[in-house]
């Protein structure tokens, strides 16, 4: 039964004098208005998350091999493409330093993957 059909259905009882079956009706009401309200929010909250999905993939570049934020002519980041690619998550890639038989050299390394990228 639909929250409206209840409505109606509360209305008539009440027009009748027809007191408990009245607050049985109202309670049936109560219930189906609060699971409107639960599914109005769900569906919101996707609303909003598949918004800044799309949002983020109009700023997001791939560029050597990373990705970069942009906001506006900014650059942000770098970001791990493989947990991009994977889970469209952006987790920021730190620069590390390495010193092998005197060789140096610097890399970004994603904490969360464990990749490594050269700079």
């Amino acid at each position: 039964m639909s929250a409206i059909d209840s409505l109606k259905t509360a209305y008539e009882l009440a027009k009748k004098g027809a007191t408990i079956e009245l607050q049985e009706a109202i309670m049936s009401l109560r219930e189906e208005v609060m699971a409107l309200q639960e599914r109005n929010l769900e569906l919101a909250q996707e609303n909003a998350a598949l918004r800044e999905q799309a949002q983020l993939k109009n700023t997001v570049v791939f560029e050597r091999g990373i990705y970069w934020k942009m906001e506006g002519e900014e650059r942000e980041g770098p970001y791990c493409p493989q947990c991009h690619d994977a889970n469209e998550k952006l987790i920021r890639l730190q620069i590390k330093n390495s010193n092998v038989q005197g060789r140096r050299w610097s890399y970004y390394l994603c904490q969360t993957c464990k990749t490594h990228f050269d700079c």
